[in-house]
């Protein structure tokens, strides 16, 4: 039996639509399956953690890349777990880069006529990613429209235009298998096992999910008048080609700072002084047909 993990408001309540045609084509194929539906992110994780202490392994989501991340933390043992993605989100980053099908009824014939293949997925400190784990100036940014005041009325797109404009670098020590540098000034620094993130963000063009590698891109720091030129080019991922930026592979990557930072991992903002994070090979079980 497949167990439907839902959130009803993810992409300005479309979730809700698409379970609707998802629940009424599983019926008409005999399939049986029970919904679930979250109040909040917390709820997804607990329903999940729940499901999983009850012995299920068969798992449907119907969300974004926010339901994913929240899903996948609920997980008492992923490798042991199959997963099928229906994406209902906004931008559905996962999805997209294992090029899963964008509509409900496609994404579902996917899950009931494939097998499961073997995908990476990141480990940051007490935390999974789908994703990707990113530090920079997008991250702070983000943080400062989630903790504005309830009478502000700035935008997201407002406020990272200020903050682009006068972000002074972030100083991190970063080790990786290729990688060692401290006390370096970045615009950014993304460790990614996908490829996109944030608003369309191509941060990770080469980017591989078999690989049991995770691309560690950096973007070091100039000048503010330099970072908003920096962002255009991360938004078509032409910036890998480009000074500053620099790519390695890596198991393994150790990021550190002086003081606490704002941290994205897979669209949720942390801050953390310190983060470790590791490639867990082959961890999840995906519906949908082999593409590698």
């Amino acid at each position: 039996m497949y167990n439907l993990i839902v959130n009803p408001t993810a992409n300005n309540n479309k979730a809700s639509k698409v379970i609707k045609k998802v629940s009424k084509y599983l019926k008409n194929q005999a399939v049986e399956f029970l919904v679930y539906f979250s109040e909040n992110s917390e709820d997804i994780t607990n329903i999940t953690k729940k499901l999983c202490k009850d012995g299920e392994r068969e798992f449907i989501v119907v969300g974004g890349d926010g339901t994913l991340n929240h899903f996948i933390n609920g997980l008492i043992d992923p490798s042991k777990t199959n997963i099928g993605i229906v994406p209902a989100g906004k931008h559905n980053h996962f999805a997209r880069y294992l090029n899963l099908p964008k509509k409900p009824i496609d994404a579902i014939k996917n899950i009931l006529e494939n097998p499961t293949i073997k995908v990476d997925y990141l480990k940051c400190n007490q935390y999974r990613a789908l994703n990707l784990v990113s530090c920079g100036a997008i991250e702070m940014a983000e943080n400062k429209f989630l903790t504005q005041s309830k009478d502000s009325k700035m935008s997201r797109r407002k406020i990272l235009n200020n903050t682009l404009k006068t972000f002074e670098g972030i100083s991190l020590a970063i080790e990786a298998d290729n990688l060692k540098q401290k006390d370096t000034l970045y615009t950014a620094c993304a460790v990614c096992n996908g490829g996109f993130y944030g608003d369309n963000v191509y941060v990770s063009p080469l980017s591989n999910m078999h690989d049991g590698l995770a691309n560690v891109v950096t973007i070091d720091y100039n000048d503010a008048t330099q970072v908003k030129k920096d962002y255009k080019i991360t938004r078509s991922g032409k910036h890998i080609y480009k000074n500053p930026t620099s790519n390695s592979w890596s198991a393994q990557v150790k990021v550190t700072a002086k003081q606490p930072f704002d941290t994205m991992i897979d669209g949720e903002i942390y801050q953390f002084d310190t983060l470790e994070i590791n490639v867990i090979a082959k961890g999840l079980n995906i519906y949908t047909k082999p593409r590698y």
